[in-house]
């Protein structure tokens, strides 16, 4: 359920549209969302080898400091804290916040409205999972549980009611001569890989469950195998509901789909669907992102309260807060979103070296692995290879916000120094 509940967000509501653009036959719009679960499958399955190798809080940072040394894991976990999960967190909160104020009509819409209610969710959320790990896993189990649920019902409405029609499908795998067929596909699976960013989500929290060598690859597994038929099945019924050049350059293809389906009076079943999967993946993030600060301050390079467990609830408390903190300065300063675009490249480039530390890892004597990744060493390099390409896709686009994300990453250089001369790396458990 955290793998499900960090990967199905608002991404797969909103972004065929976008792909329909690019490709546009619904064949290959199908096989492009097909390979973009196997790239991320082919991702899953190498992280499952280090979070059973190494079963400890901190995700990607604790294996680049195990493969690379403590520096490239701090940047990497600084790049987490600058932007990934706690500006991910403030774009959820203030999404989720934006779809309860709209459903209240006694509420009146306002931006103020809206930042507080964002503010608010992000500390109700970060009290639960504060107040330990089995609260914030029942909340996401809950979270999960519904909106499969809902999603399910979606698609089984959708295909029974007999307002869409298969004739959509038709030519499978055309192509208009406007389009150029490789770069094409290279736009469209940007955002793709979006949707599908969130599949690591379970190696975060190995440190805190059951036999983490068998539990966590399982939970990487299959919870990237439900996503990906998940997806299949959406871009399905958004093509049997509404032909390709419908389609196309629209965001809201969830709530065009649905108002072709079921009318307009309906409309706002989806909405509880989307809800339910934004707060799903606030949840998720809130829950995972504090484990990174918790491993990096354990460390001495991040500020030392952040590695102290509650003595109580045995959570990441201070981590936890801080990261609240840092969220809530996102939503007030609304600068986040420049943020995340500026860091992107270099979460993605981050993602290729953790993979490649399964290369590295393998060649350490001594090393005891519970599980190998299966289709080593293909599988690994495909997807470092795809990985690559969106880098250099993203530097070619957009060359200005590649090199300030960098900037913002170097910003953490100087600190890394001081904490690591300042903090005491040897913290107790």
């Amino acid at each position: 359920m955290l793998v499900v509940g960090n990967t199905i967000g608002v991404g797969i509501f909103t972004t065929s549209g976008i792909i329909a653009q690019h490709v546009p036959s619904p064949g290959w719009m199908l096989a492009i969302w097909a390979l973009g679960g196997v790239l991320s499958l082919a991702g899953a399955l190498a992280w499952a080898e280090l979070a059973a190798t190494f079963p400890e809080a901190g995700g990607e940072y604790v294996y680049l400091r195990e493969a690379y040394g403590p520096f490239w894991g701090f940047l990497c976990g600084w790049a987490a804290f600058l932007a990934n999960f706690s500006g991910s967190i403030a774009v959820l909160a203030l999404a989720l916040a934006e779809y309860g104020v709209s459903a209240f009509t006694l509420i009146p819409h306002h931006t103020s409205t809206v930042t507080v209610s964002a503010l608010l969710i992000v500390w109700i959320v970060t009290a639960c999972n504060y107040r330990g790990l089995r609260l914030g896993s029942s909340v996401q189990n809950v979270l999960g549980i519904g909106k499969l649920a809902a999603i399910g019902g979606l698609l089984a409405a959708g295909f029974f009611s007999r307002h869409g029609s298969w004739a959509h499908f038709s030519p499978l795998f055309g192509w208009g001569a406007s389009h150029g067929l490789l770069s094409g596909i290279g736009l469209a699976f940007i955002p793709v890989m979006f949707a599908y960013s969130g599949w690591n989500a379970a190696a975060y929290i190995a440190s805190e469950v059951r036999q983490p060598e068998v539990a966590v690859p399982r939970a990487l597994l299959w919870g990237t195998l439900i996503t990906i038929a998940i997806y299949g099945g959406l871009n399905v019924l958004y093509v049997y509901a509404t032909p390709m050049a419908g389609l196309q350059g629209e965001v809201r293809i969830g709530e065009l789909t649905a108002r072709a389906l079921f009318g307009d009076e309906v409309g706002w079943v989806l909405s509880v669907v989307i809800a339910l999967s934004i707060a799903g993946v606030l949840n998720a993030m809130i829950l995972t992102g504090g484990r990174v600060y918790f491993s990096m301050a354990r460390d001495g390079v991040f500020f030392a309260r952040a590695a102290h467990l509650h003595p109580r609830f045995s959570t990441p408390g201070h981590a936890l807060v801080l990261q609240a903190l840092w969220s809530s300065v996102l939503i007030l300063s609304g600068t986040f979103e420049q943020l995340l675009t500026y860091t992107t490249v270099v979460l993605v480039g981050i993602s290729v070296l953790t993979v490649s530390a399964v290369f590295v890892l393998r060649r350490r004597p001594g090393l005891q692995r519970p599980y190998r990744t299966w289709g080593y060493p293909w599988l690994p390099a495909l997807y470092m290879l795809g990985s690559l390409g969106i880098v250099l896709n993203a530097f070619w686009a957009q060359p200005a916000e590649c090199l300030v994300g960098i900037g913002l990453c170097a910003l953490g250089v100087p600190l890394y120094w001081w904490w690591r001369r300042v903090d005491s790396p040897t913290i107790p458990a």
